[in-house]
């Protein structure tokens, strides 16, 4: 399917589904801190430093019976222009972007971060008045949103910190990525693991970067490089498992995987740690891999 076929399916039948999300952008970063509401309320919470300029534009406009260009000076400033461009290109790219288009997912959402930054700046040059007020309260905001990403990584890196153990030593093998326990904190953290064995062995893994349209490098159908299903969509992972020298796997299988698993008989379990674990292919099928937490 072309590009141009893949955006008119997308408008005409999705893109109003995810106004529900794209509505949500002023939280959508740091909600992830935390599972559930919790996480919701931190990310309103973080983000009410943002659209205090508002209120404050709205009180001065309507209860302090004051002109427009009082209350924003920085309009009368040429080079406020730029910021206000900054803001109109990356609402637009956010709330009129396809999510995806072929061979790259996300789009839209890559342009929230430069959305909140637009913001940020708008902030700081309306806050004429009581700048200090402002100043130190984006101060404190920002030590706060410091400490609760610092404790999140922390305790990421807790949980993760002997992975790489994990990893087989023989570079010339490959290794795939059975991903069946994806969340921290409620959010799927955990895909593209498999990386890990190119970064940290210079091995050789079935990653699915490699087929993404922002990249650098592009796939060469002739080419033979090892591919990555994606299990959350319904691909089976029998070929998969068996192109793989090892299965680096998270979690426990799916009754169905396990089942593939079991029949093929050639993977044995030789590293645990944790919720994660190493199989590798055996050269006689006799062996049964039931992976267990």
């Amino acid at each position: 399917m072309s590009t141009l076929q893949s955006m008119k399916g997308y408008y005409a039948s999705e893109f109003l589904q995810t106004y529900k999300w794209r509505l949500m952008f002023l939280f959508a970063d740091n909600y992830q801190l935390f599972a559930g509401n919790a996480g919701y309320l931190t990310g309103v919470l973080l983000s009410f430093i943002l659209i205090s300029p508002i209120f404050y534009i709205v009180y001065k406009l309507f209860f302090g019976k004051k002109k427009y260009l009082e209350v924003v000076p920085a309009l009368q400033d040429n080079k406020f222009v730029y910021i206000l461009i900054l803001f109109v290109v990356a609402a637009v790219c956010f709330f009129l972007l396809p999510k995806r288009i072929p061979g790259q997912e996300p789009l839209y959402e890559r342009f929230c971060t430069i959305l909140l930054l637009s913001i940020l700046f708008i902030g700081c040059r309306i806050f004429q008045e009581n700048n200090r007020i402002f100043a130190g309260a984006a101060v404190l905001v920002a030590i706060v949103h410091l400490a609760l990403w610092g404790q999140y990584f922390q305790q990421f890196d807790r949980e993760n910190q002997n992975f790489a153990e994990l990893l087989p030593q023989d570079k010339t093998k490959v290794l795939s990525y059975l991903n069946y326990d994806p969340a921290f904190r409620g959010r799927m953290v955990y895909d593209q693991f498999q990386n890990y064995f190119i970064v940290r062995k210079q091995g050789i893994a079935t990653s699915k970067i490699i087929d993404f349209r922002f990249g650098m490098i592009r796939r060469k159908e002739s080419g033979g490089l090892p591919t990555q299903g994606d299990i959350y969509r319904g691909a089976g992972p029998r070929e998969l498992m068996k192109r793989a020298d090892y299965l680096l796997v998270r979690g426990v299988p799916s009754p169905d995987h396990q089942r593939i698993l079991d029949s093929l008989g050639t993977f044995s379990q030789i590293k645990t740690l944790g919720k994660w674990h190493l199989l590798e292919k055996q050269a006689a099928p006799s062996a049964v891999a039931t992976v267990e937490n």
